[in-house]
């Protein structure tokens, strides 16, 4: 159950019972309370925040390409866009 079906449950239930949810909740400990992905990006922030700038631009460069890849194959303006600009 993730934490807006959890807020969602408690918000009829009378204010002790909700406090005993908090409790309970407080109580997960944080690696399987925030999920798998939280802690997937906030590794990958911890690292990154070291990286050089070249890697940093690397990166950049890796995903920003990705991005308009996914945007011509998948949006059909950015498609005509950049055909008509003769854009790869």
């Amino acid at each position: 159950m993730n934490a807006v079906n959890l807020k969602d449950f408690a918000k009829p239930l009378p204010h002790p019972a909700r406090q005993g949810l908090t409790c309970i909740y407080g109580a997960i400990p944080p690696r399987f309370r925030y999920g798998r992905v939280f802690w997937q990006t906030y590794n990958f922030l911890q690292e990154s925040q070291w990286w050089s700038w070249e890697e940093l631009q690397h990166y950049q460069m890796q995903y920003l390409g990705k991005l308009l890849k996914h945007a011509y194959e998948n949006v059909p303006y950015y498609q005509k866009v950049f055909d008509e600009r003769a854009v790869r």
